[in-house]
Formats: structure tokens, sequence, C-alpha cells
């Protein structure tokens, strides 16, 4: 179970670089975050431009059975893309774990792809992408309360 989490967060981020699927392309967070809201009904936390950062859109997608939101982000570094889940953290089959600004993070790797989590409120962001594991804790803690501008 917990080895198919990362299956699918992996596919997810698969899916979001791939032209076989429904992608809302928006780089405004604004319109992003109005998406998720219209869509979802929540609106998950984006990382401010900056540093190199864009935003390339988001797609509603399913994990675990369950629709969830994701969006792609853009870096020096490479592609990430941020699923966001109500799943915990460590239910996701993520085996390290290690503390960054007071908070509980967790990493792990599934077919050539890392993969780091943090809960925020009542949702766990997971980062996935092909670059290292400092990139992916570096981009969730953007989404900390007070990282932002």
């Amino acid at each position: 179970s917990a080895l198919a989490a990362q299956a699918e967060l992996v596919s997810i981020h698969e899916d979001n670089l791939s032209a076989n699927h429904k992608f809302y392309n928006e780089a405004d967070p604004k319109k992003m975050a109005e998406y998720f809201k219209s869509m979802l009904g929540i609106s998950p936390i984006m990382p401010c431009a900056g540093q190199g950062r864009s935003l390339r859109g988001c797609c509603i997608t399913r994990f675990r059975g369950r629709i969830v939101g994701s969006y792609v982000v853009e870096t020096p570094q490479g592609v990430m893309s941020v699923v966001v889940v109500t799943d915990q953290p460590q239910s996701l089959g993520m085996e390290r774990k290690f503390q960054r600004r007071g908070r509980t993070f967790w990493s792990g790797s599934f077919a050539g792809a890392k993969l780091a989590a943090v809960r925020i409120g009542r949702y766990s962001y997971c980062a996935v992408g092909e670059v290292p594991d400092a990139y992916l804790t570096k981009l969730l803690i953007c989404l900390l309360p007070g990282s932002q501008p």
C-alpha cells in the first residue's frame, strides 16, 4: 500500500508533464487558486514566484481513489509537481524522516523520482520530481506559514 502510494504520486507527476490528460495551463497563482476552489473547494498553498520558480499549471486527478489537486512548479533545478492530499505523510511510504524549520518532513524515492512531504494544516503537500531531495524540501519549505512575503 505504501509502495503503491509512491507509485501513484510519481504517476501524477509524470501525467502532469505529459500532454495526455486535462491540464489547466495557467501560471497566475490567483487564477490557479480560483480553479482549485471551484473544482475542489480548497485553495492550496502555492509557492510565491521568485528565485527562478514559476508555476506552470495544475491538474485535478485521483489519488487512492479520491479526487486531489496537483500543480507544477518550474525551477532552475528542474520541474516538480506538488500533490495536495489528506493522507498523513507517514502513510505514503516515505521512509526517511527529518526536521526542518520546526516541522517534520518525510522523503523517499520511486522509479528514479524523488519524493518529499510535509503536513500543513489539514493537508499533506507532496513534492515529486527527478531532482535531489534537497530541492524538493526547499520547495516545500516555501509553502510553510511565514516563509512567503
